[in-house]
């Protein structure tokens, strides 16, 4: 939702960012299909050149308060808009939180390197959850209220590895807010038993669902509760694999 009367350059720099396609792997296909005559020499020209164009990530200012458009090609939804400063007011629904944006940036440049242990997946995907909008949340006991309260992490991974699927949900908000221990806890009633993500059984494959809470510093985490917390992605990833050889022992 865009609270602007005149968008027509936002939505061309979305819509940009939105068509990006790789040009290592574009080009493969055109001059693949250049070599099976599908296309004539003209028509693989201004293909390349228009590959050539393409833009990866865009940037749009309204009163001072600018956001970020990416293209992260496992995002669910495409482009990817984050707030720089979370002031930008004039749009809705995009990721603004400081440890969110600060999150995807650490995750993009984590994929940027071609020994990434994402590759290691047959295929994978993940979204921002948006609070509003997503029926998806952990139940834990708040006794605060003396209710059982929604914890709705932030970003949520799908993960596939031959017959095994993982659900991934991640919350990179950090220590300094309150009840994440109460929320760990729910967690670990609802999807762990005795320690060790429970395997869901359906139409042939063996489900995890699991919860990280990504930290710059894991030191801070209290020792029972430190296997939840991770601060590189290549941790995330291990801690994974590390349950997926427990079980299939």
């Amino acid at each position: 939702t865009v609270m602007l009367k005149e968008i027509t350059n936002l939505k061309n720099k979305l819509e940009q960012v939105r068509q990006y396609q790789d040009p290592i792997a574009t080009e493969q296909m055109l001059k693949e299909r250049f070599e099976r005559g599908e296309i004539t020499l003209d028509e693989f020209t201004e293909a390349i050149k228009q590959t050539a164009r393409m833009v990866r990530d865009e940037r749009f200012e309204y009163d001072g308060k600018r956001i970020v458009i990416k293209y992260i090609a496992q995002h669910y939804y495409l482009p990817v808009v984050l707030s720089e400063n979370e002031r930008a007011d004039y749009i809705r629904h995009i990721i603004k939180t400081q440890s969110e944006v600060n999150f995807i940036n650490a995750l993009e440049q984590y994929l940027s390197q071609s020994s990434n242990k994402f590759s290691e997946f047959d295929w994978w995907f993940f979204s921002k959850l948006d609070e509003s909008l997503d029926e998806v949340y952990l139940p834990y006991y708040d006794p605060k209220t003396n209710r059982i309260a929604r914890f709705k992490p932030d970003f949520i991974f799908w993960l596939k590895k031959e017959n095994r699927y993982f659900i991934v949900f991640v919350d990179p908000k950090g220590m300094e807010h309150t009840d994440w221990q109460r929320k760990v806890d729910g967690y670990c009633a609802v999807f762990e038993d005795n320690g060790m993500p429970k395997v869901l059984s359906h139409n042939g494959w063996e489900v995890t669902v699991h919860l990280f809470l990504y930290t710059t510093d894991i030191n801070r985490a209290p020792e029972g509760y430190r296997r939840g917390w991770f601060f590189s992605f290549d941790v995330m990833i291990d801690n994974i694999f590390f349950y997926k050889n427990q079980y299939t022992k």
